[in-house]
């Protein structure tokens, strides 16, 4: 009898150790979640607005750590908030927001992507990261531009150029004629129009254009690219010389232009220093009966261009 009371005790021992074993596990952690700022549309935190995110669940407020970040096309960050208090408030400003090419997202694609992540640790020691996503109207990442075709007639040149630009809901393309003051544009207010043709211009000149990219926050241009003829067909410049009469033209292959935008003329020694200024423009004649017999320089600085310089004896 004893032997068997001894074993009935050993049993309940046993059991017991197991039980209490079983009661010495974790309970599992309540998992972390973050609480969005009541009243926004669509995910979409505004600039220069005050917006609260809080954080619920089995944990200790006390410990958790906020972050607010805009994501890159790359898959890097940018923080524009963090704290280690119990709530949070996001606030940002558009001046402060650098032009990178970033990871779009929300309605229409005019939106920049951003995560506000919460880190904590349970009462019970157990870590864990809540997440949330979010969305800032922003303007379009800086446009592609690029040369697709030249066409060439006649004289007459057509260019088709293709674009992108993420974000954009619109574009407007602006070309002009090097040297020349006259600027022309081509709106394109389809955004899925990402290729248009430039047509009649002059196949004789160089033209530089630029793209500009709108959506409803603001708008942001792209490189230039240059179009037009070979290098070995630039504008250059002609010197008339009739007695002590002078007058400068210019001309692209066979063309004379005229429509250019002279800022200063002017009249050198070989030594470079300035003998007379000009006021005459483009096929204007001027008189330099005033200047000693010598060899000059006429220099012609042309605006968006380049100077121009031609030789004459007195």
């Amino acid at each position: 009898m004893k032997k068997n009371s001894l074993l009935l005790s050993l049993s309940f021992l046993y059991l017991t150790l197991v039980m209490l074993g079983c009661k010495t596990e974790e309970p599992a952690a309540n998992n972390l979640q973050i609480n969005p700022p009541e009243g926004i549309a669509e995910q979409v935190l505004e600039s220069e607005t005050s917006y609260i995110f809080s954080a619920s669940g089995n944990y200790m407020f006390s410990q958790l750590v906020f972050s607010a970040e805009m994501i890159k096309n790359d898959g890097t960050r940018f923080k524009i908030a963090t704290t280690d208090k119990q709530s949070f408030t996001v606030l940002y400003k558009h001046d402060t927001i650098p032009e990178e090419l970033w990871s779009r997202g929300g309605k229409d694609n005019i939106h920049v992507k951003g995560i506000v992540s919460c880190y904590g640790k349970s009462i019970n020691g157990v870590k864990d990261t809540a997440y949330y996503e979010f969305y800032i109207p922003y303007k379009p990442n800086k446009p592609k531009i690029t040369l697709l075709d030249t066409t060439i007639t006649a004289g007459s040149m057509n260019a088709t150029i293709g674009y992108f630009a993420d974000g954009a809901m619109s574009y407007r393309i602006h070309y002009t004629a090097l040297g020349e003051t006259s600027q022309y544009y081509l709106d394109v207010n389809n955004k899925d129009d990402v290729s248009s043709v430039l047509t009649n211009l002059n196949s004789n000149k160089k033209y530089s254009i630029y793209l500009t990219a709108y959506n409803s926050s603001g708008s942001i241009n792209s490189d230039t690219i240059v179009v037009g003829k070979k290098p070995d067909s630039q504008m250059s410049m002609v010197l008339i010389k009739t007695g002590t009469n002078l007058k400068y033209q210019f001309k692209l292959g066979i063309e004379f232009v005229n429509n250019l935008t002279i800022n200063s003329v002017g009249i050198y020694d070989l030594d470079g220093n300035l003998k007379m200024s000009i006021s005459a423009g483009i096929n204007e004649s001027f008189s330099v009966a005033s200047l000693p017999s010598a060899i000059y320089i006429l220099k012609v600085d042309v605006a968006n261009d380049k100077s121009y310089a031609k030789s004459f004896l007195k």
